[in-house]
């Protein structure tokens, strides 16, 4: 029999699922007011190819977690270039090249919410690149791609989050401060799993007093809970699991459902600027 469990905050680490089906994914339900998760336990628990956070790298013949797919795009000029630049001068050691891609992807690529591209062509590694912005989606997109291509093996992670520190704007476009399908990363470095969230590049993490998530390959970088001045910043209230590959239905219907004011038009975000709103949310961190 299957349990119904209504669960207020971080997801535990025993339940994090790697997920190459989307299908088998459990969608929570909230409000503007309120957030329960309705996790079938029994179903989220026992999903074939299921690691636990941390754990080995499964070997049950599932997908090559090297593999290009259409979003996950590396053998593209674009990605490659990218590559390139982002590793010379550094070493051989995967630790080492996942570090230094971590940087490239969180301060090269500028993070922006507004003007977002969420077409299937927009999703793919190489078109990210190439317009040089995007939010969490599109960030963890292009590390698992160029960590792919360095040999690295990588993951997106998907979870929901609370964000305490938005500009009112853009808390009237999302409908509250919970953010749907917020994406990170998990790479496979000196065997085991870390995780990585090269999301919010530097500059826009000073303009809204938030410290940068630094990565050094061996322990988890998730995003703090407060800012520099002790605020509450974010909140981990579900995980949906570890992807192989970008379930792009999955995302971008769940974000559009969950945030439709959000949608200047089918595939593309309301236009803006986060840099321009900072100065008026937080003018004290400019």
């Amino acid at each position: 029999m299957t349990r119904s469990i209504d669960a207020v905050g971080t997801a535990p680490a025993q339940t994090v699922a790697r997920l190459s089906d989307p299908s088998k994914v459990v969608v929570p339900v909230f409000d503007n007011h309120a957030y329960v998760s309705h996790i079938a336990a029994d179903d989220a628990l026992n999903i074939p190819g299921r690691i636990e956070k941390g754990g080995e790298m499964s070997n049950d013949g599932g997908s090559d977690l090297l593999a290009v797919t259409e979003a996950l795009d590396h053998d593209t000029s674009a990605v490659r270039e990218f590559i390139r630049r982002a590793l010379t001068g550094v070493g051989e050691e995967p630790i080492e090249r996942a570090v230094a891609l971590y940087y490239a992807v969180r301060d090269r690529i500028q993070y922006e919410v507004y003007d977002a591209d969420l077409s299937r062509s927009g999703l793919r590694a190489s078109a990210i690149i190439a317009r040089g912005r995007g939010f969490c989606v599109h960030k963890s997109i292009v590390y698992a791609a160029v960590c792919r291509a360095a040999g690295i093996p990588s993951r997106i992670v998907l979870t929901d989050v609370r964000n305490h520190l938005a500009s009112e704007r853009l808390r009237k476009l999302v409908g509250g401060d919970v953010f749907r399908f917020h994406a990170l990363n998990s790479v496979h470095l000196d065997g085991t799993w870390v995780r990585a969230t090269p999301v919010f590049n530097k500059l826009l993490c000073r303009l809204y007093g938030i410290t940068p998530l630094e990565f050094d390959g061996r322990s988890d970088s998730m995003s703090h809970p407060y800012d520099t001045k002790g605020r509450r910043y974010m909140e981990f209230l579900h995980e949906y699991g570890e992807f192989d590959d970008f379930p792009y239905k999955l995302v971008v219907e769940g974000i559009r459902a969950a945030h439709p004011l959000l949608f200047e038009s089918r595939y593309q975000t309301s236009a803006g600027s986060l840099v321009d709103e900072a100065a008026s949310a937080y003018p004290q961190a400019g």
